[in-house]
């Protein structure tokens, strides 16, 4: 019964042996080790190179490509769709059909004002050819005054002159008669011409009236034929269409935008960048436009004066005129701030601070260690930092993240 307890407590010797031989080897590599410094595998960070050159001032953003003059298809008349005839992308050219819609009650009161427009013709057509049947009676009763007044006043004339002679046949009455008559004859002519005058303007006046009537059932049918030619919705210009969705059988209203003309030739870029930087920013700045992949040469139009959040919308126009661009394209891009023509710069430290003091780990000249040190650092761009002062051409930096080690003067890289 005696030995199962002395094993025990030769185990429990054997633990508190091991447990302080522990101990003492963490003291001993805490007493000769710095306390400051970490060991890191090379292939755990990322390392930048000092280099010496030209250096561009930057500002980034990114914008999509905004067309300048835009066309929006607007009906002018309402109805069911009944055909689509484009597709958003399509280029279109003018006068083109893009839609086709259907309006029976359009047509309908259209089919009526026709009728009435052909009534009206009908009225005003009788209404001409009576009154030029009374003014040809008219101009004959003028014609037969005339006639009977000049061979009355002939008659006269012929008896004035054998009055003048001592053994005259004419006697003075049948001379008075022949006088009286004459100025009656006379009178009866000048009040038929009258009449004829009176009826000329009493027929304008008549046929203004009809003519009126007939002018306002032209309009109404102009206007009920403009609505239902656009019952057929063409394009007003040539270019590409967009934002079309339309469905056979929906109802559309008038005035209601369903797609959209656009000028592919006709495009700039509207960029969102940083407000903080925005005091750098001047018209005529060159710009650099990423276009999938290729670089576009540009140059600043505008500057948008409101902030809009945290960013400012800035115009370019591109120079580049063989770019060939779609309306809401994703572009991203760089408007040059400054151009250095040589000076130090690297890859930008996660902790690097523009025009200011950071702390950088730089290799040694072996390279087994990366040394704490400070750096006087310059304009941020694009990613690259200016170095101002405490690095020289060819030095090489820890550009990776260096939280987990910040409090280390130094780390020892294996």
């Amino acid at each position: 019964m005696d030995r199962p307890i002395q094993k025990k407590n030769n185990h429990k010797k054997l633990y508190f042996s091991a447990l302080a031989v522990g101990l003492i080897l963490v003291a001993t590599y805490y007493a000769f080790s710095d306390p400051s410094s970490v060991r890191l595998d090379k292939d755990d960070i990322r390392l930048g190179t000092v280099q010496q050159g030209p250096f561009n001032v930057y500002l980034v953003g990114n914008g999509t490509v905004i067309p300048r003059d835009l066309e929006y298809v607007l009906p002018k008349a309402a109805g069911e769709v009944i055909s689509v005839e484009v597709e958003s992308g399509d280029l279109v050219t003018q006068g083109q059909t893009l839609f086709v819609f259907e309006n029976q009650e359009l047509l309908e009161e259209y089919e009526t004002r026709e009728i009435g427009l052909a009534e009206a013709k009908a009225a005003l057509a009788a209404k001409v050819f009576e009154l030029e049947t009374q003014k040809l009676q008219l101009e004959m009763t003028v014609l037969q005054a005339e006639s009977t007044y000049k061979v009355q006043q002939e008659e006269y004339l012929a008896q004035k002159i054998l009055m003048e002679n001592e053994n005259s046949p004419v006697s003075i009455l049948d001379y008075r008669q022949t006088e009286i008559r004459t100025t009656q004859f006379q009178k009866i002519y000048e009040l038929e011409k009258n009449r004829l005058d009176n009826f000329h303007n009493s027929m304008q006046v008549q046929l203004t009236q009809y003519e009126a009537r007939l002018n306002l059932a032209e309009q109404m049918v102009s206007r009920l034929r403009e609505r239902v030619d656009n019952l057929q919705l063409k394009a007003k210009k040539s270019g590409i269409i967009q934002d079309v969705e339309l469905k056979p059988g929906q109802r559309v209203e008038v005035g209601s935008a369903i797609g959209v003309i656009s000028n592919p030739d006709d495009v700039y870029v509207r960029l969102k960048v940083s407000a903080v930087q925005g005091h750098r920013l001047q018209q005529e700045q060159k710009a650099i436009i990423d276009v999938s992949g290729v670089e576009r040469l540009g140059k600043v139009v505008r500057i948008d004066p409101n902030v809009k959040g945290t960013t400012i919308d800035v115009d370019i126009e591109l120079l580049d005129k063989e770019a060939k661009l779609r309306s809401n394209m994703f572009v991203s891009g760089r408007i040059v701030i400054m151009e250095l023509s040589s000076t130090l710069y690297v890859e930008a430290p996660s902790n690097a601070i523009e025009n200011g003091s950071s702390t950088m780990y730089v290799l040694s000249q072996n390279g087994d260690q990366a040394l704490l040190q400070k750096v006087q650092t310059g304009y941020l761009s694009a990613g690259k930092i200016q170095v101002a002062g405490g690095l020289n051409a060819g030095d090489k930096i820890v550009v990776s993240d260096t939280t987990r080690f910040r409090s280390a003067e130094s780390v020892a890289l294996r």
